[in-house]
């Protein structure tokens, strides 16, 4: 009876042994760049802020408020990929994606024009005006209102995306071109943007004034560059020629 009960116990442990071993590979399976990439682009796309951080693509959205979330979904909403190509080694690889989405290329014109306009109508309220917190959310529907109404043509590019090994999965090494073509060429346009109020006919005075502003307006169009990661939309104080 011993024997036996022996042999039985015997039996049971390789069988528990044997499930260890299939539940640890399940833990250990190591991750394709393809399968990576397919999940950052998911999360893109959902605005997953725990997907992205965990691929060290979180600075793609930035700001994680119900707002922000709300802006990026509408800006992703037309985002689409396909990869066309991986190259891997032991420890980098890199993959060849095309992108498709809308083409946000005139958005950040428009959003310029109407965030000065919306501004100056606040400063103009006097003691009535609203307070930040409330025009945060004034630019921000703002912002959204022009992605929608934006008239859809495609805008396609092929990017490289580089990934990096860090045990069994992969972080992405963020990169400018890939940035911009999730976005829709909005991130590119930004760096085209003029300011309302210029004024090419200036006197010596003038002159200082508008480097002046030009200062202030690139501090602008920067801040701007940084609210295309979905930090922040609300534009800072700007100043204009006469």
């Amino acid at each position: 009876m011993k024997k036996i009960m022996t042999v039985i116990l015997l039996i049971a442990l390789v069988f528990a042994l044997t499930a260890c071993d299939i539940v640890s590979g399940m833990e250990t399976k190591k991750e394709t760049p393809s399968q990576a990439l397919t999940n950052i682009m998911t999360a893109i796309k959902e605005v997953n802020k725990e997907v992205l951080t965990n691929y060290n693509a979180i600075k793609l959205i930035g700001s994680i408020d119900e707002s922000s979330i709300a802006r990026n979904k509408k800006i992703f909403e037309n985002l689409e990929y396909n990869i066309l190509s991986v190259e891997e080694t032991e420890d980098d690889s890199k993959v060849k994606i095309e992108i498709k989405t809308k083409d946000l290329t005139a958005v950040s014109q428009d959003y310029v024009n109407k965030s000065v306009a919306l501004t100056n109508q606040n400063n103009n309220l006097g003691d009535n005006k609203l307070d930040d917190t409330a025009m945060k959310q004034k630019y921000n529907d703002l912002f959204v209102t022009i992605v929608d109404e934006c008239e859809y043509t495609e805008f396609k590019e092929v990017v490289d995306v580089h990934l990096t090994k860090e045990g069994n999965s992969w972080k992405i090494n963020l990169d400018g071109k890939f940035h911009n073509a999730i976005y829709g060429n909005l991130v590119t346009a930004q760096e085209q943007v003029v300011w309302p109020g210029a004024n090419s006919t200036i006197t010596v005075q003038e002159k200082q004034q508008e480097e002046s502003a030009e200062i202030d307006n690139k501090s602008n169009v920067q801040n701007n560059s940084d609210n295309i990661a979905g930090k922040s939309i609300t534009p800072r104080k700007v100043r204009t020629i006469k």
